[in-house]
């Protein structure tokens, strides 16, 4: 006699792992301070970054060096990062959940958090430098700044809303079960009583 055995594709779990690294990215972007390096115009080309959390900043060397960017913006791009993170924190934990009930629901609204949280990341990746190039620009700074390029934890967040992307697809993705009959490889029983003559 044959037993049913089901047969999962893992794209389940690869979306929960997605997520998984898409949540140490952002938080990672969220806390450093390296979203874009500055150069100043001062004698030493002394050089500064900016993450989600400076407004101003202010040259040990040069007291006379300050420089401060609006903070309607910067509060905005914070917020919505740590939406994008707390998003994606709720859909590990549903797509954990879906793993051991096999609900797609628990996927669909994984992926849907997923998706929210790299639509939030989307926009704060785009109104950040904008913004930034806006006030670094401005009359007062323009001066005092002779070039600015964004860094590595910009970067990192743009991967973890990539990441994002996939495991909201592999959420969405609807899963098919194989039943597979196995059936024993043993040898047939025998009766061993029986004689042979």
């Amino acid at each position: 006699m044959g037993e049913i055995v089901r047969k999962y594709r893992p794209i389940k779990l690869i979306g929960v792992i997605f997520t998984c690294i898409a949540v140490l990215l952002v938080i990672i972007s969220v806390a450093a301070s390296d979203w874009v390096d500055v150069t100043f115009r001062s004698g030493n080309r002394e050089h500064n970054t900016w993450g989600l959390w400076e407004q101003c900043y202010s040259s040990p060397t040069n007291p006379t060096l300050t420089v401060c960017v609006h903070n309607d913006w910067m509060a905005a791009c914070a917020a919505l990062t740590l939406i994008a993170l707390f998003a994606c924190i709720g859909a590990v934990g549903l797509g954990i959940l879906g793993l051991f009930t096999h609900n797609r629901m628990w996927y669909v609204i994984a992926g849907v958090l997923c998706t929210f949280a790299a639509v939030g990341l989307l926009i704060c990746s785009i109104i950040y430098p904008v913004k930034f190039s806006e006030d670094i620009q401005s009359l007062e700074n323009g001066k005092l700044i002779l070039r600015w390029d964004v860094d590595w934890t910009y970067g990192v967040g743009l991967g973890g809303m990539f990441f994002m992307v996939a495991s909201a697809v592999f959420f969405f993705l609807k899963q098919e079960e194989q039943d597979l009959d196995t059936y024993s490889s043993a040898a047939p029983a025998y009766n061993v009583n029986s004689s042979y003559t």
